[in-house]
C-alpha cells in the first residue's frame, strides 16, 4: 500500500512488478471491474446524460469481448426487475413486434442461449407483443427481457394491430445478414 501511494504508475502495473498478480489475472480483473461498472448502469432509474464529441477517450487497456446488443442483454438479465419489464412493455403489449429489414440490426450480434434464439422464430409480424409472451416458450421474465433487448437495440419495430407495414415484413432468415464479429 504504501509503494502504491508514493508511486504514480497505475495499481496493476505497481502489482505486477511486485509480482502479486500476473498481467493475465489483472487484465481478467479490470474486465470483471468494467462489466460491472458497465452494468451498474442498467440499474439507474433515471438520470442526465450528455454526450462530447470533443472529450479525448483515454486507452483501453481492457475490452470487452460481446457485441452491444448481447451487453444491452446482460445489462437487462442482470439488473432490470420482472416489475420493472412489465412497467415498459405493459403499454406496448397489443402492438405486433415485426422484424427491422435494415441489414445492420440483426440478429447475429445477439448471443444468447438456444432457447431464446428459438423463440425468436416466433417474430414473424403477426404476434403481438403479449402473444409472443405467452407463446415463446420462455419464462414470462426472460421473454420480457428479450423484447426490452430487441426493441432498444432496434431489431424489432413496434406497429399497431391491422397497421400496413410501412416495411416489408420478414424474418431474421430474409434479410441480408451482418457479418459476424470475428471471436
Amino acid at each position: 500500500l504504501v509503494v502504491m501511494k508514493e508511486n504514480t504508475k497505475p495499481q496493476g502495473q505497481v502489482l505486477i512488478e511486485m509480482g502479486s498478480i500476473s498481467p493475465h489475472n489483472l487484465v481478467f480483473g479490470l474486465q470483471l471491474q468494467l462489466e460491472e461498472k458497465l452494468f451498474d448502469i442498467f440499474g439507474w432509474p433515471d438520470g442526465d446524460y450528455q454526450f462530447s464529441p470533443t472529450l479525448d477517450v483515454p486507452a483501453q487497456t481492457v475490452h470487452v469481448d460481446r457485441s452491444v446488443p448481447t451487453l444491452i442483454h446482460d445489462g437487462v438479465h442482470r439488473k432490470y426487475l420482472r416489475a420493472q419489464l412489465d412497467q415498459l412493455l405493459s403499454p406496448k403489449l397489443d402492438h405486433v413486434l415485426v422484424h427491422n429489414v435494415d441489414a445492420a440490426l440483426r440478429f447475429d450480434d445477439l448471443e444468447i442461449e438456444e432457447e431464446a434464439r428459438a423463440a425468436l422464430d416466433g417474430i414473424d409480424g403477426t404476434r403481438t407483443v403479449s402473444e409472443f409472451l405467452k407463446e415463446s416458450g420462455l419464462s414470462r421474465f426472460d421473454a420480457s427481457a428479450l423484447v426490452v433487448t430487441l426493441l432498444a437495440t432496434q431489431m424489432v419495430e413496434l406497429q399497431p394491430r391491422g397497421a400496413t407495414p410501412a416495411k416489408p415484413v420478414g424474418r431474421a432468415d430474409d434479410a441480408p445478414r451482418c457479418p459476424r464479429r470475428a471471436q
